[in-house]
C-alpha cells in the first residue's frame, strides 16, 4: 500500500469577529460532539474532541473517568481558542449506582432498578435529593461548564414508569407538577451559577400531565432512533424553534448512505418535517461505528493564524494511514495535539483533506505520519 501526502499552508487576512458570549451556541445550528451518550458503539473521545470540535456544542460527562483527574483543565482545553460551548451531563431523574455521590442519594430513589439502563433508579423524594443535585451543579460551575444537560427529566410524566417503578408504598413518584417544579428549581440554580440549561426530551406543551419544566430552559436535546422517528409530541420541539432556542437531535444506528435510514436522509427528513435548517444534528453511523458530525463550520482562521491543510490519498486499505500534528510548549515538548487523522476517519480510494488553524508566529509544530504496514514509506520503517 502506498499513499501520497501534501501539506498546504495558506495565509490570509480576515476581519475580527466580535466577541461572542461563550454560554450561547456559537452558531444556530451548530456542530455537535458527544462524549456523554453511548448507545450502540462509542462516544466521541476526549482527544478527538480537542482536535476536531470547532464552534460546536460539546456534551461531556464531567464525572466520567476521562475528566476525573482535572475536569477544570480538560473543559478549558475543549474551549480554548475554539468558540466551543460545553454542556455537562447529569441525570436529574435517576440515581446512578456508579457515581461517587450515589451513597448519599440512593435513599431518595426507588428500590426497583430501571430495566432500560443497568444501575439506574428513579427518584421519588425530589425535595430531599435537591441539595445533592445542587452540589453537582456547583461542581459543574466550578469546572467551567456552559450548559447543564438534564437527562431523564421527564420521568414523572411517563405513566408506564409511574405504574412500574413509582407505585410502591412509600416510594410513589411525586405529582407531575412537583417534578416539574424540581426541574425548574435546578435550572434556576444553574442560571444563578452563570450556566444555561439544556432540556432533554421534554419542552413546550399545553398538557399539564406532560409538562416537566422544559419551556423555561435555553435549549433542548432529543434522541432519535430508526423505529422512533420524531417520537415526541411536535410542540415540545417546535416551541424551541419558535423562540429561537437551539435544538439538538442525536440519531442512533443509522444505515449506509444508500438507504432511507442513513444519517443524511434522517437529517433532511427532520429539516423538512419542521421546515427549518436550525437543527443541530449528530448521528451514530452503523457503518462507521461512531458519530458523524454535521453543521461543521468553515475553516477560516483569524488574521493572526495560518491555515494548515493536510491531504492524504488512500487506497482500499485506508486503516494503514495516520498522522498527528502537535504544538511545542514552553518546555520544548511537543504535547498539544492540533490535528489528528486516523484510518477510520478516511475514505477508501480517495483524497482526504484535514484542516487546522495554527500560529507560526508564536509556535512550532511537528507532524508524525505513520503507515502501520510499513510498505509505503521511504526506508520502509513505516514512520516519518
Amino acid at each position: 500500500m502506498s499513499f501520497q501526502f501534501k501539506i498546504l499552508l495558506f495565509v490570509f487576512s480576515l476581519s475580527h469577529n466580535k466577541q461572542i458570549n461563550a454560554q450561547v451556541f456559537p452558531t444556530n445550528p451548530a456542530c455537535v460532539w458527544n462524549q456523554a451518550y453511548v448507545e450502540n458503539f462509542e462516544e466521541d473521545k476526549y482527544e478527538e474532541i480537542l482536535t476536531g470540535a470547532r464552534e460546536c456544542y460539546v456534551l461531556v460527562d464531567p464525572f466520567h473517568e476521562d475528566f476525573k483527574d482535572n475536569p477544570t483543565k480538560k473543559i478549558a482545553s475543549i474551549k480554548d481558542g475554539t468558540r466551543n460551548v460545553v454542556g455537562c451531563y447529569f441525570s436529574s431523574g435517576t440515581c446512578e449506582d456508579w457515581r461517587m455521590d450515589h451513597d448519599a442519594m440512593k435513599e431518595f430513589c426507588v428500590n426497583k432498578r430501571w430495566n432500560d439502563w443497568a444501575g439506574e433508579y428513579f427518584i421519588y423524594d425530589v425535595q430531599s435529593i435537591l441539595p445533592h443535585m445542587k452540589l453537582r451543579i456547583d461542581k459543574m460551575a466550578e469546572w467551567g461548564c456552559d450548559y447543564t444537560e438534564f437527562d431523564n427529566m421527564d420521568w414523572c410524566t411517563d405513566d408506564n414508569y409511574r405504574d412500574k417503578y413509582g407505585s410502591s408504598p412509600g416510594q410513589e413518584f411525586p405529582a407531575v407538577e412537583i417534578c416539574a417544579k424540581y426541574n425548574v428549581d435546578l435550572c434556576n440554580y444553574s442560571k444563578s451559577k452563570s450556566m444555561r440549561c439544556m432540556a432533554k426530551s421534554s419542552g413546550y406543551t399545553n398538557d399539564a400531565n406532560d409538562y416537566a419544566g422544559g419551556d423555561i430552559m435555553d435549549a433542548i436535546t432529543f434522541e432519535s432512533y430508526e423505529s422512533d422517528f420524531n417520537w415526541w409530541s411536535k410542540s415540545h420541539l417546535q416551541g424551541f424553534l419558535d423562540n429561537d432556542k437551539p435544538v439538538v437531535i442525536v440519531h442512533y444506528d443509522a444505515g449506509p448512505n444508500d438507504n432511507k435510514n442513513s444519517c443524511d436522509y434522517i437529517f433532511k427528513k427532520y429539516q423538512d418535517h419542521y421546515d427549518t435548517k436550525k437543527i443541530s444534528y449528530i448521528c451514530e453511523s452503523r457503518e462507521l461505528k461512531k458519530y458523524v458530525h454535521y453543521n461543521t463550520p468553515s475553516t477560516e482562521c483569524t488574521n493572526s493564524q495560518q491555515r494548515l491543510m493536510i491531504v492524504i490519498k488512500t487506497d482500499k486499505r485506508k486503516w494503514e494511514n495516520a498522522f498527528t500534528v502537535k504544538r511545542r510548549n514552553m518546555k520544548n515538548k511537543f504535547k498539544k495535539k492540533v490535528l489528528v487523522g486516523k484510518g477510520k476517519d478516511m475514505k477508501k480510494n480517495a483524497v482526504n483533506k484535514f484542516y487546522a488553524c495554527i500560529d507560526l508566529n508564536n509556535y512550532c509544530y511537528r507532524m508524525l505520519i505513520t503507515d502501520s504496514e510499513g510498505d509505503g514509506m521511504s526506508a520502509g520503517n513505516g514512520k516519518w
